[in-house]
């Protein structure tokens, strides 16, 4: 897995380090917490994998698109696509104020992937044959 640290997680890191602990094993745990939850914070990348025969299944999460890339590769042609995986965080806060983030759709406030040449398809059914029974949520972003 390659993850490459950002400039205010290593600052936030060396913080952590600089102050005075009781003990090792007191260090150890907050700086564990420390990376988990800056991780947390961070959207990373899955792969949605849909091959013939099998149950529609997800891997992840990697945190570097070539991660992503790489395994959809070594796959047989048209069995699987990246699909970003939004931190707890950015859905947070894309909830209280949709606006804070160009990924989503200003008028509906969904993901913009979620949006098709018809507009959003976020809440819409189809059949197996692809028909569509229930309508999206009517955005036309």
């Amino acid at each position: 897995m390659a993850i490459r640290i950002r400039k205010d997680e290593k600052e936030a890191l060396v913080d952590l380090l600089g102050q005075e602990w009781d003990s090792a094993g007191d260090a150890a745990t907050a700086v564990f917490s420390a990376v988990v939850s800056l991780l947390g914070q961070r959207d990373t990348y899955g792969v949605q994998v849909a091959g013939a025969g099998l149950v529609p299944f997800a891997v992840g999460p990697f945190y570097d698109t070539r991660e992503t890339k790489a395994l959809i590769a070594g796959l047989p042609a048209g069995w699987a696509r990246e699909a970003v995986l939004f931190s707890p965080a950015r859905m947070t806060a894309v909830t209280v104020e949709p606006s804070t983030d160009k990924r989503f759709c200003g008028a509906c406030g969904h993901p913009k992937f979620a949006h098709g040449p018809h507009g959003c398809e976020v809440g819409e059914k189809r059949t197996k044959a692809g028909k569509v029974t229930t309508k999206g949520c009517g955005c036309k972003g």
